[in-house]
């Protein structure tokens, strides 16, 4: 999220209202790919997991999905830093 942030800036898209607004003006501006936001939205839900309910989450659970879902992390930040290299 907060790489969407300093992208939102920097492209000088305007002062977005909540995370939910940086993703999708990120998106309706063309400078991510749909399947971008929807990787970015998914991952902020599981950060929301992990941040507010840290104590009540299954430890197993969020290994097995970090493991399994790693590439999809990768997958975000090769592509900012693609478009940093832009």
């Amino acid at each position: 999220m907060d790489a969407s942030y300093i992208l939102h800036k920097y492209k000088k898209i305007g002062v977005p209202k909540d995370d939910d607004s940086v993703i999708e003006d990120l998106n309706k501006k063309s400078i991510i790919s749909k399947e971008i936001m929807d990787l970015i939205v998914r991952l902020k839900g599981f950060r929301n997991i992990l941040v507010h309910k840290y104590g009540a989450v299954d430890d197993e659970l969020v290994f097995e999905n970090l493991t399994k879902n790693i590439h999809d992390f990768e997958k975000i930040v090769n592509y900012f830093l693609g478009l940093m290299n832009k």
